[in-house]
């Protein structure tokens, strides 16, 4: 049974006879043909252990066998368990890859991944993304959030949450006659929260990188411009949930409205953490007080190695606080800056250019893509 899964596919078809081969006189006297793995397709009948095997698919969640038979059905198994068994079943006793991989490609099959050596990892880790990115907020059970992260914490080292859904806006009151109070719908607060992360986040231990986008996706005709806004409280417990991760090296919150207060206080959490070494704020709306902070992160953190802040809204005062972070020697040399796809003036340039010259370990690698650089200011980066 683990015949095909030794020898791809991919491997099969390229070794395979040529069907002119086939019809030669050499190949057609073969009786023995070693390379058709199933010759007894319809000619055997398959073994009891095989009908046993398919019953006891059937009530994995009832009576678990795998520790009390032999590895030869353990595989057999292995190829006939559904995969919608509940996970509180098969995380703790499936370590078989080729089942997480069949289960990922049922439960997730637009999907489409490659290179993937840790499958029961990658499914896990989606279904915790699948399960955080459609939970509604106003009806949000943090108990089951916080039981599924317990489960898979153990496997998870990656999480990525494309969307994540918004609270539901308040309506003012319906007017009454006899009642005198404020109906008009400016007057109610906006809201902008989403589910606490704080509660999941504890529990993955082991996670090595999170990317974040605040929006909503696949809206079409129901557009609202508050799908993509977010809460200084979203940051608060976002922050007290990165709290306990030591192992976290990348942070990343793309194509969302974080603006200067709120990646200030993202910064003053993640500066303590001395495993980061990537930041990445592209497509955000970061301004000149925004990247001072993170000028004064660059200079105080030890570790931080890549700084992605592509496509934001600082100007030249922003410039100068990285520019300054560089020249007086920051405690981790820098290795890579993304600054593609932001307006940059003359001044941009000219502080850049000295930054450049003075500091002593040089980044490797800058990215100044689209950033209006012509003429005179081209001529200062270069």
């Amino acid at each position: 049974m683990k015949i095909p899964y030794v020898v791809s596919l991919n491997c099969r078809e390229a070794y395979a006879t040529s069907a002119f081969m086939q019809a030669s006189a050499g190949e057609m006297s073969r009786k023995i043909i070693a390379e058709d793995f199933e010759w007894d397709n319809g000619v055997t009948p398959a073994p009891l252990t095989f009908f046993a095997a398919l019953e006891l698919s059937k009530i994995f969640h009832r009576l678990n066998p795998l520790h009390k038979i032999l590895q030869k059905d353990v595989d057999i198994l292995m190829d006939l368990f559904p995969a919608d068994i509940p996970l509180k079943f098969t995380v703790p006793h499936i370590k078989d890859e080729q089942y997480w991989k069949r289960s990922y490609a049922t439960k997730f099959p637009s999907k489409k991944e490659i290179g993937v050596t840790f499958w029961k990892g990658k499914f896990l880790s989606s279904c915790l993304q699948d399960y955080l990115e459609n939970v509604n907020p106003d009806v949000f059970i943090e108990e089951d959030a916080v039981n599924l992260a317990s489960l898979v914490s153990p496997y998870i080292y990656e999480l990525s949450l494309n969307q994540l859904q918004i609270v539901r806006q308040p309506t003012p009151p319906v007017p009454q006659e006899n009642v005198v109070e404020d109906t008009c719908p400016f007057s109610v607060p906006k809201l902008y929260d989403h589910i606490p992360l704080e509660p999941v986040l504890v529990k993955l231990y082991n996670l090595r990188e999170i990317s974040l986008v605040f929006c909503l996706n696949d809206v079409q005709d129901n557009y609202l411009p508050r799908y993509f806004e977010f809460s200084m409280g979203d940051c608060e417990s976002l922050c007290r949930g990165l709290e306990d991760l030591r192992h976290l090296q990348t942070f990343r919150i793309n194509r969302s409205n974080l603006d200067c207060s709120k990646v200030k206080l993202i910064l003053q959490n993640l500066v303590r953490k001395e495993s980061i070494e990537e930041l990445d704020f592209n497509h955000c709306k970061i301004g000149d007080y925004g990247m001072k902070a993170l000028g004064g992160f660059i200079f105080i953190h030890n570790n931080v190695k890549r700084v992605r802040i592509a496509n934001n809204r600082f100007k030249e005062v922003g410039v100068q606080g990285i520019a300054y972070a560089l020249q007086t020697k920051p405690a981790a040399p820098i290795e890579l800056l993304d600054f593609s796809l932001n307006s940059m003036s003359l001044e941009c340039a000219t502080t850049f250019a000295a930054a450049f010259v003075r500091c002593k370990e040089k980044p490797q690698t800058l990215i100044v893509n689209s950033c209006g650089f012509n003429g005179a200011s081209a001529e200062k980066v270069c």
